[in-house]
């Protein structure tokens, strides 16, 4: 600014003030001339101008620009019109950011839900179907529920550097965060071991997932990926499905993503007996649409749009065909909600033993009952101060057959923590411990939680 004034277009001053008096006024008689000239030596001598005897102001001293008093004028003003133009804006801002008290409301309770929800975990609901609702063709199923649905790639940490991949399956979005529900033999190895994991939300947007939680006795776990604004499935009461009705499944067979097969509810409350104990508590929806590898997490889905199961195993005797199994919703909501809340199921009743099934050839080529085969036992297991031994085959609990480890767990969810049961255990004889015969005897058994 100041260049510009100084070096800027020639002032009005510049013409004008140089000019003497006498310019002006100029007398008009030759009288006034004569006395004008007489004098002019003296007066341009004191003040440098021309004098004017008529009535008109003396000569006055010539006058140079005064350009610092002229530059602190523009300063201040400057100054002052800063000053008033901030104290307004001021006023404005504080008027304009008064803040509405229904809105700070409303995004103080969205950022405590989105912080809860962060924190905590999702709180899962279960949506009923409603009579008014009417059943939906099978794209706006589609158009629905595919969002929901992610690729799972597992891998094992070969060394350091490198891992290889040893799995792939789905899962299904139950949080606009990034909480996704699968199965417990997707993300872990057959020792029950954890692996590395991403997921996949689509085409070029692999993610970095973490396991929050893994249940084997329901074959279901908990992952968490970072996400925002993610479409969660809307969860139905899969109390309500009736063998008959449409489902659909939709999930990842053979890595092609989100792929969409269609059948019937089959069956309801079904047992899968396996070797393993996996998803040994789960009464299955059975259903006759196609499942191949890969559908392992995906979701069952009723005409209505919502998902009544996740997607556990199938039936691969080449003798069977299209015979799947889901994992109904209402055992996910009760699984999912301690996996949120605990990292694994809190407060379910065990034996605190490890055991497997003895199989109906088992049973019958080595002259034995069917029923769980004690294979180990945990820290907190009061069975061995009873005299009970690994290898011993456990046959009822309270009178109840449990010739299965299905039905022995499902016996044991029917008392807490801390209650006491008649076990009646089956030992085989044996020449190398001395034992002749085949004994049956019952002890008691203190039950204690489940081990994490």
């Amino acid at each position: 600014m100041y260049d510009n004034y100084e070096n800027g277009p020639d002032r009005p001053e510049d013409e004008n003030i140089n000019r003497k008096w006498g310019d002006f006024y100029k007398p008009k008689n030759k009288k006034s001339e004569d006395y004008n000239e007489t004098n002019n030596n003296f007066y341009s001598s004191q003040y440098g101008g021309d004098f004017n005897p008529f009535g008109t102001p003396p000569p006055q001293p010539k006058k140079e620009p005064n350009g610092t008093k002229l530059f602190l004028g523009i300063i201040i003003s400057l100054l002052a019109t800063v000053v008033i133009g901030f104290s307004l804006y001021g006023v404005y801002m504080s008027y304009s950011n008064t803040p509405d008290k229904s809105a700070q409301t409303s995004e103080k309770s969205a950022e405590q839900e989105e912080s809860s929800e962060s924190s905590k975990g999702p709180e899962l609901t279960i949506i009923d179907n409603s009579e008014n609702e009417s059943a939906m063709s099978g794209q706006d199923i589609y158009k629905k529920c595919a969002p929901s649905i992610v690729r799972i790639d597992c891998f094992s940490q070969d060394s350091e550097l490198f891992s290889s991949e040893v799995g792939m399956g789905s899962g299904i979005i139950i949080s606009k965060d990034g909480y996704i529900v699968t199965n417990a033999h997707v993300v872990t190895d057959k020792n029950g071991n954890q692996l590395d994991i991403t997921v996949s939300l689509g085409e070029n947007d692999e993610r970095k997932a973490k396991i929050i939680g893994v249940d084997q006795k329901t074959d279901l776990a908990l992952v968490k990926m970072e996400a925002k604004n993610l479409t969660p499935a809307e969860l139905g009461n899969s109390d309500q499905a009736q063998i008959g009705e449409s489902a659909f499944i939709i999930g990842n067979p053979l890595a092609l993503e989100k792929s969409m097969t269609k059948g019937i509810i089959s069956g309801l409350d079904r047992s899968i007996s396996n070797s393993n104990a996996i998803g040994s508590l789960v009464k299955y929806i059975q259903t006759d649409a196609a499942l191949n590898p890969g559908n392992s997490g995906g979701g069952l889905f009723n005409a209505k749009g919502k998902v009544i199961g996740i997607i556990g195993s199938k039936f691969t005797n080449q003798a069977v065909d299209n015979m799947g199994f889901a994992i109904p919703m209402k055992t996910v909501k009760e699984v999912i909600d301690d996996l949120i809340a605990f990292g694994h199921v809190k407060g379910r009743p065990a034996l605190g033993i490890t055991v497997k099934n003895i199989t109906p050839y088992m049973a019958q080529t080595n002259n034995i009952p069917m029923g769980a085969y004690i294979h180990s036992f945990n820290d907190n297991c009061t069975l061995p101060a009873n005299g009970v031994r690994e290898k011993d085959i456990i046959t009822k609990v309270n009178g109840k057959d449990t010739d299965t480890v299905n039905a022995l767990h499902a016996t044991l969810r029917e008392y807490k923590v801390g209650d006491s049961v008649t076990l009646t255990i089956f030992r085989r004889a044996s020449q190398m411990s001395g034992q002749e015969r085949n004994t049956t005897f019952e002890v008691q058994a203190t039950l204690v939680e489940e081990s994490k």
